[in-house]
């Protein structure tokens, strides 16, 4: 797990109710749906994790009959937890469409909230270690232009956009 993942991690639920507050002031059912998909996502992601670290506890001794990919794939249980965690990266991709539609940001932001979201979704789904990199640090960047937003007055947006192109 990268130092980034970790730093994105602690600002996954503050920053998915601030971003569905954002479209809520524009569309308020699709930010419930917003919303909704990024906390069952993040609930999902934060059972998951716990799981693949289960083995690092397990005594040396036992540690070859502990078999977490049986545990989970062998089992009925890997679908309880998966479907949940597949909404966090689907939620991005919904936030970022519906953003980019109601103008709650600029096109290129919701582009990257967006990006983020099949970024996350091919670096864990498929396992891809390169696209597991990117996409922490995508994510991680765009968490910080949010609040360079956030921290911005509505009036200086553009300018907060500006500056980062430049």
């Amino acid at each position: 797990m990268t130092l980034i993942r970790e730093v994105s991690m602690i600002l996954f639920v503050p920053t998915g109710f601030w971003l569905a507050y954002q479209i809520g002031k524009k569309a308020p059912k699709t930010a419930i749906l917003c919303g909704g998909l990024f906390m069952t996502g993040c609930m999902g992601f934060a059972a998951l994790m716990p799981l693949y670290r289960l083995p690092d506890y397990v005594p040396d001794t036992i540690r070859s009959q502990f078999d977490i990919d049986h545990i989970l794939y062998a089992t009925d249980f890997a679908p309880t937890i998966f479907l949940f965690t597949l909404c966090f990266p689907l939620s991005l991709l919904v936030i970022g469409i519906s953003s980019f539609v109601l103008g709650t940001f600029s096109k290129m932001v919701s582009a990257w909230i967006a990006i983020s979201g099949i970024l996350f979704w091919i670096g864990n789904a498929l396992h891809i270690a390169f696209f597991l990199i990117v996409g922490d640090a995508w994510l991680c960047f765009t968490y910080a232009l949010l609040a360079l937003i956030l921290k911005k007055p509505r009036l200086e947006h553009r300018q907060v956009l500006a500056d980062v192109k430049s």
